[in-house]
């Protein structure tokens, strides 16, 4: 049952076991899991995105896998959209949601709420406009129109001071403004993150690297390749790139391996620096005794 119908947050950085965790406390509890892992969407991107297994899915309902093909757009404002609609048929069924993943502006995007994407075309066109500007120069323009934007956005981050101009000469309407008109998550949540040891944590992306390749992933590198075009969004996927560069002969074997398990690595600091600067999360401890 879930009376107070919470939702649940597992978050963390790749790696370190969301998955697992999430899937033993939803056997526990009578829970079903919602993907917050943005590469987890794509079919066929399988063992490369750690997706969860058949069986694991036939013991535990998942939801938001396996849900858009390679060529189909994500963002973060369409999986909220999603998970907002999800979140009612679960707790619908008495059973609890789980959101279980590692990408923090989706996870964002649910439990902060998000504003409308303002037309593609007319962001366009702002893009256009500021395509060259350094960064002083976009600070110094968002100063002028969003002064709270400015100040929360780090000097030398050209993307978030382009995307707050953007928004701004898209819509006419500061983001800070538009951010404080969102939808707030009508759920009450709790957020947990899976903590480990640094050393750990890179033992078991290393280790993780191995496993997949023993279990065929070059084979499911080919035979995505032979169906889709390689320079589409999905397959920033860390190691689909790298792989289909060693089965062109381009790299080895040991090469491929190792650029994947630096990236991932790489990717996991990234992931922790994101997520230690969210007050709300109580983190266990997932370390080896």
């Amino acid at each position: 049952m879930n009376e107070d119908k919470s939702v649940l947050v597992i978050c963390g950085p790749t790696g370190a076991g969301k998955s697992e965790a999430g899937l033993i406390l939803a056997e526990r509890i009578g829970g079903e899991i919602i993907s917050a892992d943005a590469f987890q969407f794509y079919r066929g991107l399988d063992l490369g995105t750690a997706k969860p297994t058949v069986l694991e899915r036939k013991k535990v309902p998942h939801h938001l896998i396996d849900c858009l093909s390679p060529e189909e757009k994500s963002d973060a404002h369409r999986y909220a959209e999603k998970v907002r609609l999800l979140v009612p048929e679960i707790i619908g069924r008495k059973k609890i949601p789980i959101l279980v993943g590692g990408s923090g502006l989706y996870l964002r995007a649910v439990l902060d709420g998000f504003f409308e994407v303002p037309d593609q075309a007319a962001v366009l066109e702002a893009r256009k406009e500021l395509f060259g500007v350094g960064p002083e120069e976009l600070l110094s323009r968002l100063n002028r129109v969003d002064p709270e934007a400015a100040a929360r956005i780090h000097p030398n981050d050209t993307y978030r001071l382009g995307r707050a101009l953007e928004v701004y000469l898209a819509t006419g309407k500061p983001i800070s403004a538009l951010r404080r008109q969102n939808t707030r998550f009508a759920y009450p949540f709790r957020l947990f993150g899976v903590h480990r040891k640094r050393e750990e944590l890179y033992r078991r992306i290393n280790q993780r690297v191995e496993d997949i390749f023993a279990a065929g992933f070059p084979a499911e590198v080919k035979a995505l390749r032979e169906r889709h075009n390689f320079a589409l969004p999905a397959f920033e996927a860390i190691g689909y790139r790298e792989t289909a560069a060693y089965l062109s002969g381009e790299i080895s074997l040991p090469e491929a391996k190792s650029i994947i398990k630096q990236k991932t690595r790489n990717y996991a600091k990234r992931q922790l620096t994101w997520f230690r600067k969210e007050k709300r999360i109580l983190w266990l401890d997932f370390n080896r005794r």
